[in-house]
Protein backbone atom coordinates (compact mmCIF):
# COMPACT_ATOMS: atom_id res chain seq x y z
CA UNK A 1 0.00 0.00 0.00
CA UNK A 2 1.35 3.40 -1.00
CA UNK A 3 1.09 5.90 1.82
CA UNK A 4 0.35 9.51 0.93
CA UNK A 5 2.49 11.67 3.19
CA UNK A 6 3.19 15.33 3.90
CA UNK A 7 6.31 16.78 5.49
CA UNK A 8 6.51 19.70 7.90
CA UNK A 9 9.45 21.16 9.82
CA UNK A 10 10.21 24.25 11.87
CA UNK A 11 11.40 25.87 8.61
CA UNK A 12 11.62 24.93 4.94
CA UNK A 13 12.52 21.20 4.79
CA UNK A 14 14.14 21.66 1.38
CA UNK A 15 16.51 24.33 2.70
CA UNK A 16 19.90 22.98 3.85
CA UNK A 17 19.84 25.50 6.70
CA UNK A 18 16.84 23.74 8.25
CA UNK A 19 17.95 21.47 11.12
CA UNK A 20 21.59 21.53 9.95
CA UNK A 21 20.67 19.98 6.60
CA UNK A 22 19.03 16.90 8.12
CA UNK A 23 15.61 17.82 6.71
CA UNK A 24 16.87 17.83 3.12
CA UNK A 25 18.36 14.35 3.53
CA UNK A 26 15.22 13.08 5.25
CA UNK A 27 12.88 14.39 2.55
CA UNK A 28 14.97 12.71 -0.15
CA UNK A 29 14.92 9.43 1.74
CA UNK A 30 11.17 9.63 2.38
CA UNK A 31 10.49 10.27 -1.31
CA UNK A 32 11.78 6.77 -2.08
CA UNK A 33 9.21 5.08 0.16
CA UNK A 34 6.18 7.35 0.35
CA UNK A 35 4.08 9.40 -2.05
CA UNK A 36 4.88 12.90 -0.82
CA UNK A 37 1.78 14.92 -1.64
CA UNK A 38 2.93 18.06 0.17
CA UNK A 39 6.19 19.47 1.56
CA UNK A 40 5.39 22.57 3.61
CA UNK A 41 7.82 25.37 2.69
CA UNK A 42 6.56 28.07 5.10
CA UNK A 43 4.87 26.61 8.18
CA UNK A 44 4.91 29.84 10.18
CA UNK A 45 3.92 33.36 9.07
CA UNK A 46 6.95 35.61 8.57
CA UNK A 47 6.13 37.64 11.67
CA UNK A 48 6.02 34.59 13.97
CA UNK A 49 9.71 34.48 15.04
CA UNK A 50 9.69 38.23 15.63
CA UNK A 51 6.64 37.94 17.86
CA UNK A 52 8.10 35.00 19.80
CA UNK A 53 11.31 36.94 20.46
CA UNK A 54 9.39 40.09 21.43
CA UNK A 55 7.23 38.25 23.96
CA UNK A 56 10.29 36.52 25.40
CA UNK A 57 11.99 39.87 25.85
CA UNK A 58 8.94 41.57 27.34
CA UNK A 59 8.45 38.74 29.84
CA UNK A 60 12.09 38.48 30.85
CA UNK A 61 12.49 35.14 29.10
CA UNK A 62 9.60 33.47 30.94
CA UNK A 63 6.90 33.17 28.24
CA UNK A 64 7.59 31.20 25.05
CA UNK A 65 4.41 31.49 23.00
CA UNK A 66 5.90 29.18 20.36
CA UNK A 67 4.76 26.32 22.60
CA UNK A 68 1.39 27.90 23.52
CA UNK A 69 -1.11 25.79 21.56
CA UNK A 70 -4.00 28.30 21.41
CA UNK A 71 -1.67 30.83 19.77
CA UNK A 72 0.13 28.38 17.47
CA UNK A 73 -3.15 26.97 16.17
CA UNK A 74 -4.05 30.45 14.96
CA UNK A 75 -0.54 31.11 13.60
CA UNK A 76 -0.50 28.02 11.36
CA UNK A 77 -4.02 28.29 9.95
CA UNK A 78 -2.67 28.78 6.40
CA UNK A 79 -0.46 25.69 6.69
CA UNK A 80 -3.40 23.68 8.07
CA UNK A 81 -5.49 24.63 5.03
CA UNK A 82 -2.71 23.50 2.66
CA UNK A 83 -2.38 20.20 4.50
CA UNK A 84 -6.13 19.57 4.38
CA UNK A 85 -6.15 20.18 0.63
CA UNK A 86 -3.30 17.70 0.16
CA UNK A 87 -5.21 15.00 2.10
CA UNK A 88 -2.19 13.05 3.36
CA UNK A 89 -2.57 9.71 5.12
CA UNK A 90 0.00 10.95 7.62
CA UNK A 91 2.41 13.80 8.26
CA UNK A 92 6.12 13.55 9.01
CA UNK A 93 7.05 16.28 11.49
CA UNK A 94 10.82 16.89 11.41
CA UNK A 95 12.00 18.38 14.70
CA UNK A 96 8.72 20.27 14.91
CA UNK A 97 7.12 19.61 18.28
CA UNK A 98 5.43 23.03 18.34
CA UNK A 99 3.73 22.30 15.02
CA UNK A 100 2.52 18.91 16.23
CA UNK A 101 0.78 20.64 19.14
CA UNK A 102 -0.64 23.27 16.79
CA UNK A 103 -2.23 20.65 14.53
CA UNK A 104 -3.90 18.93 17.44
CA UNK A 105 -5.59 15.62 16.54
CA UNK A 106 -6.56 16.58 12.98
CA UNK A 107 -3.87 14.43 11.36
CA UNK A 108 -1.89 11.27 12.03
CA UNK A 109 1.65 12.44 12.71
CA UNK A 110 5.03 10.72 12.79
CA UNK A 111 7.33 12.68 15.08
CA UNK A 112 11.00 12.65 14.00
CA UNK A 113 13.30 14.39 16.45
CA UNK A 114 16.72 14.24 18.07
CA UNK A 115 15.52 14.22 21.68
CA UNK A 116 12.71 15.44 23.92
CA UNK A 117 12.57 18.62 25.99
CA UNK A 118 13.43 17.04 29.36
CA UNK A 119 16.65 15.59 27.94
CA UNK A 120 17.67 18.87 26.31
CA UNK A 121 16.91 21.23 29.18
CA UNK A 122 19.02 19.19 31.60
CA UNK A 123 21.87 18.70 29.15
CA UNK A 124 22.60 21.45 26.63
CA UNK A 125 24.18 24.64 28.05
CA UNK A 126 21.83 26.97 26.14
CA UNK A 127 18.80 25.32 27.77
CA UNK A 128 20.23 25.12 31.29
CA UNK A 129 20.40 28.92 31.47
CA UNK A 130 16.72 29.40 30.55
CA UNK A 131 14.08 30.61 32.95
CA UNK A 132 12.51 27.62 34.79
CA UNK A 133 9.05 28.52 33.51
CA UNK A 134 10.24 28.41 29.90
CA UNK A 135 12.09 25.15 30.51
CA UNK A 136 8.90 23.64 31.90
CA UNK A 137 6.90 24.82 28.88
CA UNK A 138 9.36 23.22 26.47
CA UNK A 139 9.52 19.98 28.44
CA UNK A 140 5.75 19.64 28.74
CA UNK A 141 5.11 20.62 25.13
CA UNK A 142 7.76 18.25 23.81
CA UNK A 143 6.32 15.28 25.69
CA UNK A 144 2.77 16.21 24.66
CA UNK A 145 3.89 16.22 21.02
CA UNK A 146 5.21 12.68 21.46
CA UNK A 147 1.93 11.53 23.03
CA UNK A 148 0.00 13.16 20.17
CA UNK A 149 1.95 11.25 17.51
CA UNK A 150 1.20 7.76 16.25
CA UNK A 151 4.95 7.11 16.13
CA UNK A 152 8.11 8.85 17.32
CA UNK A 153 11.51 8.17 15.79
CA UNK A 154 14.79 9.16 17.45
CA UNK A 155 18.39 8.47 16.34
CA UNK A 156 19.70 7.14 19.66
CA UNK A 157 19.00 4.67 22.43
CA UNK A 158 19.57 7.56 24.86
CA UNK A 159 16.56 9.46 23.51
CA UNK A 160 14.35 6.42 22.95
CA UNK A 161 14.78 4.95 26.41
CA UNK A 162 14.12 8.28 28.13
CA UNK A 163 11.05 8.99 25.99
CA UNK A 164 9.51 5.57 26.55
CA UNK A 165 9.96 6.03 30.28
CA UNK A 166 8.64 9.62 30.38
CA UNK A 167 5.59 8.89 28.22
CA UNK A 168 4.91 5.26 29.23
CA UNK A 169 5.18 4.09 25.61
CA UNK A 170 6.39 0.85 24.07
CA UNK A 171 9.10 -0.02 21.56
CA UNK A 172 6.54 -0.04 18.73
CA UNK A 173 5.62 3.57 19.51
CA UNK A 174 9.13 4.97 20.03
CA UNK A 175 11.71 3.64 17.57
CA UNK A 176 15.48 4.14 17.26
CA UNK A 177 16.80 4.74 13.72
CA UNK A 178 20.26 6.26 13.27
CA UNK A 179 20.84 9.16 10.87
CA UNK A 180 23.08 9.05 7.82
CA UNK A 181 25.89 11.33 6.70
CA UNK A 182 25.27 14.73 5.14
CA UNK A 183 28.59 14.57 3.29
CA UNK A 184 29.59 11.62 1.16
CA UNK A 185 33.15 10.60 0.47
CA UNK A 186 33.08 12.09 -3.03
CA UNK A 187 34.66 8.90 -4.33
CA UNK A 188 34.70 5.19 -3.54
CA UNK A 189 35.57 5.14 0.15
CA UNK A 190 38.22 2.77 1.45
CA UNK A 191 39.58 1.67 4.79
CA UNK A 192 42.50 3.77 6.02
CA UNK A 193 46.08 2.97 6.90
CA UNK A 194 48.43 4.92 9.14
CA UNK A 195 50.71 6.52 6.58
CA UNK A 196 52.93 9.50 7.41
CA UNK A 197 52.51 11.97 10.29
CA UNK A 198 49.28 11.57 12.25
CA UNK A 199 46.50 13.91 11.08
CA UNK A 200 43.46 14.65 13.24
CA UNK A 201 40.23 16.32 12.12
CA UNK A 202 37.74 18.26 14.26
CA UNK A 203 34.44 19.54 12.79
CA UNK A 204 32.16 21.61 15.02
CA UNK A 205 30.75 25.12 15.35
CA UNK A 206 30.77 25.33 19.16
CA UNK A 207 34.42 25.12 20.25
CA UNK A 208 33.70 24.68 23.96
CA UNK A 209 30.71 22.34 23.86
CA UNK A 210 32.21 20.21 21.11
CA UNK A 211 35.42 19.75 23.12
CA UNK A 212 37.78 21.73 20.92
CA UNK A 213 39.81 22.72 23.96
CA UNK A 214 40.37 19.04 24.80
CA UNK A 215 41.56 18.23 21.28
CA UNK A 216 43.88 21.24 21.16
CA UNK A 217 45.26 20.37 24.59
CA UNK A 218 45.87 16.76 23.55
CA UNK A 219 47.68 17.83 20.38
CA UNK A 220 49.92 20.20 22.31
CA UNK A 221 50.80 17.42 24.77
CA UNK A 222 51.62 15.04 21.92
CA UNK A 223 53.77 17.65 20.19
CA UNK A 224 55.63 18.30 23.45
CA UNK A 225 56.39 14.57 23.60
CA UNK A 226 57.82 14.63 20.08
CA UNK A 227 54.86 13.02 18.31
CA UNK A 228 54.43 14.12 14.68
CA UNK A 229 50.78 15.17 14.72
CA UNK A 230 48.61 17.91 13.22
CA UNK A 231 45.01 19.03 13.68
CA UNK A 232 42.60 20.55 11.16
CA UNK A 233 39.70 22.47 12.72
CA UNK A 234 36.56 23.12 10.68
CA UNK A 235 33.58 25.13 11.84
CA UNK A 236 35.10 27.83 14.01
CA UNK A 237 37.92 30.34 14.12
CA UNK A 238 40.76 30.18 16.64
CA UNK A 239 39.43 31.29 20.04
CA UNK A 240 41.15 34.35 21.58
CA UNK A 241 42.56 32.24 24.43
CA UNK A 242 44.00 29.63 22.05
CA UNK A 243 47.71 30.36 21.39
CA UNK A 244 48.77 30.05 17.72
CA UNK A 245 50.29 26.68 16.86
CA UNK A 246 51.45 25.85 13.30
CA UNK A 247 50.33 22.23 13.73
CA UNK A 248 46.75 23.37 14.47
CA UNK A 249 45.07 24.84 11.40
CA UNK A 250 41.71 26.64 11.65
CA UNK A 251 39.65 26.62 8.44
CA UNK A 252 36.55 28.42 9.78
CA UNK A 253 33.07 27.53 8.57
CA UNK A 254 32.86 25.67 5.28
CA UNK A 255 29.60 25.88 3.33
CA UNK A 256 28.71 22.52 1.76
CA UNK A 257 26.58 24.35 -0.80
CA UNK A 258 29.72 25.94 -2.26
CA UNK A 259 31.55 23.41 -4.50
CA UNK A 260 35.03 24.66 -3.57
CA UNK A 261 34.35 24.62 0.16
CA UNK A 262 32.61 21.25 -0.04
CA UNK A 263 35.61 19.85 -1.93
CA UNK A 264 37.97 21.20 0.74
CA UNK A 265 35.95 19.55 3.50
CA UNK A 266 35.96 16.25 1.62
CA UNK A 267 39.72 16.61 1.15
CA UNK A 268 40.25 17.17 4.88
CA UNK A 269 38.25 14.03 5.66
CA UNK A 270 40.22 12.11 3.04
CA UNK A 271 43.60 13.21 4.43
CA UNK A 272 42.84 12.64 8.11
CA UNK A 273 43.62 9.51 10.11
CA UNK A 274 41.32 10.11 13.09
CA UNK A 275 38.16 12.14 13.59
CA UNK A 276 38.34 13.67 17.06
CA UNK A 277 35.38 15.55 18.53
CA UNK A 278 35.00 14.98 22.29
CA UNK A 279 31.67 16.79 22.45
CA UNK A 280 30.35 17.34 25.96
CA UNK A 281 26.68 17.36 24.89
CA UNK A 282 25.27 15.74 21.74
CA UNK A 283 21.94 14.16 20.84
CA UNK A 284 23.59 12.16 18.04
CA UNK A 285 26.37 13.76 15.99
CA UNK A 286 25.95 13.44 12.22
CA UNK A 287 29.63 14.39 11.78
CA UNK A 288 30.51 10.97 13.24
CA UNK A 289 28.48 9.36 10.47
CA UNK A 290 30.31 11.55 7.95
CA UNK A 291 33.64 10.42 9.39
CA UNK A 292 32.54 6.77 9.13
CA UNK A 293 31.52 7.31 5.50
CA UNK A 294 35.14 8.32 4.86
CA UNK A 295 36.52 5.32 6.74
CA UNK A 296 37.65 7.46 9.68
CA UNK A 297 37.55 6.05 13.23
CA UNK A 298 36.16 8.56 15.74
CA UNK A 299 37.32 9.54 19.20
CA UNK A 300 34.52 10.96 21.34
CA UNK A 301 33.02 11.04 24.81
CA UNK A 302 30.48 8.51 26.05
CA UNK A 303 27.63 10.98 26.43
CA UNK A 304 24.10 11.55 25.14
CA UNK A 305 23.40 9.87 21.82
CA UNK A 306 27.06 9.51 20.79
CA UNK A 307 27.29 5.77 21.70
CA UNK A 308 24.54 5.10 19.16
CA UNK A 309 26.71 6.40 16.31
CA UNK A 310 30.26 5.61 17.52
CA UNK A 311 30.63 2.00 18.64
CA UNK A 312 33.39 1.70 21.22
CA UNK A 313 36.20 -0.56 20.09
CA UNK A 314 34.48 -1.29 16.78
CA UNK A 315 34.21 1.97 14.84
CA UNK A 316 35.98 4.31 17.25
CA UNK A 317 36.88 4.96 20.85
CA UNK A 318 34.70 6.47 23.59
CA UNK A 319 36.16 8.14 26.68
CA UNK A 320 34.64 9.02 30.02
CA UNK A 321 32.87 12.42 29.93
CA UNK A 322 35.19 13.62 32.71
CA UNK A 323 38.32 12.90 30.67
CA UNK A 324 41.16 15.40 30.39
CA UNK A 325 43.35 16.45 27.49
CA UNK A 326 45.96 14.01 28.82
CA UNK A 327 43.40 11.18 28.70
CA UNK A 328 42.53 12.06 25.12
CA UNK A 329 46.22 12.20 24.17
CA UNK A 330 46.68 8.75 25.69
CA UNK A 331 43.76 7.36 23.66
CA UNK A 332 45.22 8.84 20.47
CA UNK A 333 48.57 7.24 21.28
CA UNK A 334 46.87 3.91 21.96
CA UNK A 335 45.11 3.81 18.59
CA UNK A 336 47.92 5.29 16.51
CA UNK A 337 50.44 2.98 18.18
CA UNK A 338 48.64 -0.16 17.01
CA UNK A 339 48.30 -0.15 13.19
CA UNK A 340 46.38 -3.44 13.14
CA UNK A 341 43.84 -2.16 15.67
CA UNK A 342 43.55 1.12 13.77
CA UNK A 343 42.82 -0.79 10.55
CA UNK A 344 40.07 -2.79 12.26
CA UNK A 345 38.47 0.43 13.51
CA UNK A 346 38.65 1.99 10.06
CA UNK A 347 37.15 -1.09 8.41
CA UNK A 348 34.43 -1.19 11.08
CA UNK A 349 33.59 2.48 10.57
CA UNK A 350 33.29 2.03 6.82
CA UNK A 351 31.13 -1.09 7.20
CA UNK A 352 28.85 0.73 9.66
CA UNK A 353 28.48 3.63 7.24
CA UNK A 354 27.61 1.26 4.40
CA UNK A 355 25.20 -0.89 6.37
CA UNK A 356 23.58 1.46 8.91
CA UNK A 357 24.68 5.10 8.97
CA UNK A 358 23.23 6.16 5.63
CA UNK A 359 19.99 7.71 4.44
CA UNK A 360 18.93 4.77 2.27
CA UNK A 361 18.93 2.59 5.37
CA UNK A 362 17.19 5.32 7.38
CA UNK A 363 14.40 5.57 4.80
CA UNK A 364 13.91 1.80 4.67
CA UNK A 365 13.75 1.56 8.45
CA UNK A 366 11.32 4.48 8.72
CA UNK A 367 9.06 2.89 6.11
CA UNK A 368 9.12 -0.41 7.96
CA UNK A 369 8.34 1.24 11.30
CA UNK A 370 5.49 3.29 9.83
CA UNK A 371 3.86 0.33 8.09
CA UNK A 372 4.16 -1.79 11.22
CA UNK A 373 2.68 0.95 13.39
CA UNK A 374 -0.23 1.71 11.07
CA UNK A 375 -1.03 -1.96 10.75
CA UNK A 376 -1.63 -1.99 14.49
CA UNK A 377 -3.17 1.49 14.77
CA UNK A 378 -5.52 2.73 12.07
CA UNK A 379 -7.11 5.39 14.28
Amino acid sequence: MTIRAAVIASGDPRDVRCWSGLCVSMVRALEDHFALVHVERQPWPRWHPLLVRAVLKLTGGHCDIGWFAPYTRLAVWAMRRRLKRAKPDLIFALSAGELILALGDEFRIVNIAGATGPLLTDYYPEYIGMQPSRQYTIERGSLDSVRSSVLSIFPSAWACEATRSECSLGTHQVVEIAYGANLDAGREARARVLDGPLRLLFVGYDWQRKGGDLVSGAVRLLLADGVAVSLDVVGCQRPPDEPPQPAIRFHGRLDKRCPDQRALLQQLYAQAHLFTMPTRAEAFGVVFAEAAAHGLPSLALQTGGVPSVVRHGETGWLLDPACTAADLAAAIRHIAGDPAFYSRLSEGALADATGRLNWDHWGQQVAGAVHARLAGNTG
